[in-house]
């Protein structure tokens, strides 16, 4: 039996909540070892290499490993991102957690002025697949998809909802 709007509502909520726990663990652990309370993955740079991986692999690789190609991908980039901005802190002597902020936010815009342009030489037509993931949709999960609405739609090959027929 096909699932309901409701429990498909609840799936989706309780994998938001999952999502939401693991960033703010996550946010709580850059805290805690910069020792600044306004570090935060935006401010390190560690965002802008998952969307650069992201795009890479939405715009320009193709999913040569299914699903897993965008996490994987994202999560190599941001650890491309992590390395690059304890290279740059090295390599200018920050030794303060000030300094090394400072050097997330260079490091940042320019992962993210690169990623712009992975998206200007994309396609045209896929980008609009970034422009709705790279706000933090949690978009298609196990039938579903997150339309801006409270509610959660469950395609079941009915063809109505609020994206494109797969």
């Amino acid at each position: 039996m096909p699932p309901s709007s409701g429990t498909c509502a609840c799936r989706g909520s309780s994998f938001a909540t999952l999502v939401g726990a693991g960033l703010a663990v996550t946010g709580a652990a850059l805290q805690a070892v910069t020792r600044n309370p306004l570090a935060d993955p935006h401010l390190l740079g560690i965002s802008s290499g998952a969307a650069f991986g992201a795009i890479l692999a939405l715009l320009h690789t193709g999913m040569f490993l299914g699903l897993s190609t965008v996490p994987l991908l994202a999560f190599l980039g941001a650890l491309a991102a992590t390395g690059l901005v304890l290279g740059v802190a090295r390599a200018a002597r920050a030794t303060s957690a000030d300094r090394m902020v400072l050097a997330g936010v260079a490091v940042s815009f320019i992962v993210m002025a690169l990623a712009n342009l992975l998206i200007f030489f994309g396609d045209p037509r896929a980008t609009h697949t970034v422009v709705f993931w790279m706000p933090g949709g949690l978009g298609w999960r196990n039938g579903c998809i997150w339309c801006g609405r409270s509610s959660c739609l469950c395609r079941l090959g009915s063809g109505s909802g609020c994206g494109p027929a797969t």
